[in-house]
């Protein structure tokens, strides 16, 4: 049985420059839970994800957490980050800690073996290897372990499993599933659709200018996955 909300999102309107991509979205997130968000190419599942994570601003709405304080990892579309020049992976996961310091702050040690650790957990022994020479999925658990560095109530995903092949996709929504039965709060933006009754407590379905939240077995349906896939 789901606990109380982590977050309760209400009447909620996202977009960019004052235009709406999404209108009126109401939803309560358990803590616990892991959850898919589904929708067509375009349909906002993105700009959804971005607003619950504080990088977009809403257009309209509320977006309240309980308690007041929840801390949010957020793991973007690994296409959308720049190569990151001769970044190593252990540089990239320290990122993660970096954004939440003062300007100039010196990075404390306790930071640098949380971002050791981390790594070691997500993609083994790659520290000292630059991040635009690691394949796909090992791009992907190293912007993920990026992502926990502030050590997160809630882990806010972008199409984790996008671009990396079937076997790395799977390595990774049962990474994310192990962090789950540990207590985190997971929400991710995925089109991996054989796998959803296998990893989701629930799903947010992202349509025509608007989202509703329910249970795998009733949004999963014919006629929903009809839209999704002829978008």
């Amino acid at each position: 049985m789901m606990s109380a909300p982590i977050l309760t999102v209400s009447k909620l309107s996202v977009g960019y420059q004052q235009r709406a991509v999404l209108q009126d979205v109401s939803f309560d997130l358990e803590r616990g839970s892991y959850t898919f968000i589904l929708g067509a190419n375009g349909s906002g599942k993105s700009t959804l994800l971005k607003t619950l994570a504080g990088v977009l601003k809403p257009l309209s709405g509320n977006i309240a957490s309980a308690p007041d304080s929840v801390r949010i990892g957020y793991v973007p579309q690994r296409h959308s980050i720049d190569p990151l020049f001769l970044l190593t992976s252990l540089d990239v996961v320290l990122m993660g800690a970096a954004a939440h310091l003062a300007a100039g702050a010196p990075l404390p040690k306790s930071h640098r073996a949380r971002a050791e650790e981390l790594l070691r957990q997500a993609a083994g022994d790659v520290a000292d290897r630059e991040f635009a020479r690691l394949s796909g999925g090992q791009q992907q658990r190293v912007l993920i372990a990026r992502g926990l560095m502030t050590n997160p109530d809630l882990l806010l995903l972008d199409e984790p499993t996008a671009g990396v092949d079937a076997t790395a996709a799977i390595g990774i929504l049962e990474w994310l599933q192990e962090m789950n039965a540990s207590g985190l709060t997971i929400v991710l933006v995925t089109h991996h659709l054989s796998e959803i009754r296998r990893f989701a407590s629930s799903m947010i379905w992202v349509s025509r200018g608007g989202a509703r939240k329910g249970s795998v077995d009733e949004l999963q349906t014919p006629g929903k996955l009809e839209e999704l896939l002829l978008g």
